[in-house]
């Protein structure tokens, strides 16, 4: 699995973040799908963020604020 091969284990993963200007999915969200794909647990959440040019920087930010709330993995 991708995650494992990174040197990651899923069950310290807490949030997924993606971000693009034109997404693979509305709905479910690519994140959704993704969250999916790498089978990661049920209490992760899952963000999209579907913007242009300041989308990296918006994502960068959401990521941190993420990484201050405790009660997630980091």
């Amino acid at each position: 699995m991708a995650v494992e091969r990174r040197g990651l284990k899923k069950e310290e993963i807490g949030a997924l973040v993606f971000v693009s200007q034109t997404p693979d999915y509305f709905a479910p969200p690519t994140s959704n799908v993704i969250h999916g794909k790498l089978g990661l647990g049920h209490d992760v959440v899952c963000l999209d963020i579907n913007q242009g040019c300041a989308g990296f920087t918006v994502g960068l930010m959401q990521a941190f604020l993420l990484l201050e709330i405790t009660a997630l993995p980091r």
